[in-house]
Formats: C-alpha cells, structure tokens, sequence
C-alpha cells in the first residue's frame, strides 16, 4: 500500500512538474543548429536602468519579446517578419589583414538584410563575456 501511495505521489509530482509542450519547445525546431535559447544576444537599444543592465539578453528573451511562433520551420514575429541570426565577425586574438574590411561587408550585409527581415545578433564569443577574451 506505501509502495503504491509513493509511487503514485512521484507520477503526479512528475506530470505537474513537467512542462508541456510548449512555445519555447517549438521555437526551438525553428532555431539554427547552431543557435540556442541560451545564447547572449546583442542590445541594439540602450539600457537606462542599472538593473536591466546587469541582466544578461539571451535568444529566448529576445524571441519573447518579439512574440515568435514557428511556422512552417520559420521564426517569425507577432507582426509576421522573419527572424533571422547573424553570429557577428571579431573576436581575433590576431586580427587577419584584411579584418576592417571584413567588418565593413558584415555591417554591410547586416543593414541589407535588416531591410526584410528582423535581425538577432549573436556575438562572436557566444555564451563568453568579451571583456574576458584575449
């Protein structure tokens, strides 16, 4: 009779515990392969209080403010426009030669595409602070 009590006490603690399938599940069949929800993100905007600046933007808050739903293997926004991730050039212990012009293309090619889609951009040292890279 215990056995059978616990057991069932584990089950129900399982499935109320155990998120559904949720938005962020299917956001994530949606993601690059190389793209996680955990990803730090660039903030284009500013931050203006102390506390949001402390607070880290990761692929899941900034798809959550855009309101993305998966459709048809898309990311797109509440407002229908795709999203789209651009992993930003720069983090060179050495810098190749040609680095300034490399850059110059990337924000080239990054105001193009901003012009139909919405951009999210990940920074060339994913999950790593760049105040740490050398």
């Amino acid at each position: 009779m215990a056995t059978s009590i616990l057991t069932l006490v584990i089950v129900v603690s399982f499935f109320c515990c155990v998120a559904p399938a949720s938005s962020r599940d299917s956001l994530s069949r949606c993601l690059p392969a190389d793209i996680d929800l955990v990803r730090a993100v660039v903030v284009e905007q500013p931050k203006v209080s102390k506390e949001e600046s402390e607070t880290r933007t990761t692929v899941r808050t900034r798809l959550s403010q855009l309101k993305a739903r998966c459709k048809n293997g898309k990311l797109l926004s509440s407002t229908g426009r795709q999203i789209r991730f651009v992993t930003l050039l720069g983090c060179w212990g050495n810098p190749p030669e040609n680095y300034q012009e490399m850059l110059t293309e990337q924000a080239k090619e990054i105001e193009r595409l901003k012009k139909k889609y919405i951009l999210i951009q990940i920074p060339c040292g994913g999950n790593v602070d760049p105040r740490l890279i050398n």
